[in-house]
C-alpha cells in the first residue's frame, strides 16, 4: 500500500535514509515542490516521488 508524504516526513529523515543520501539528493526537491507526485509504502522500504513533466525519482531501501 502507497501513502502520501510531505517534505517533512520521516521517511526523508531515517537513518536507513540519510546513509544512503547525496549531498544534494533530488527526492528532497522534488518532495518540496508542492504540486509533485509523492507516495511511499506505508512502512517507508519505498519512495516514489515525481513532478509533471519530468522523469521520476525513487528510493529503495532493504529491510
Amino acid at each position: 500500500m502507497f501513502v502520501d508524504f510531505g517534505p517533512d516526513d520521516r521517511v526523508l529523515h531515517s537513518k536507513a535514509f540519510l546513509q544512503e543520501e547525496v549531498e544534494y539528493n533530488l527526492l528532497h526537491l522534488i518532495a518540496g515542490n508542492p504540486e509533485s507526485l509523492r507516495i511511499k509504502t506505508a512502512e517507508d522500504h519505498l519512495i516514489f516521488a515525481q513532478t509533471e513533466g519530468h522523469n521520476p525519482c525513487y528510493g529503495l531501501h532493504p529491510r
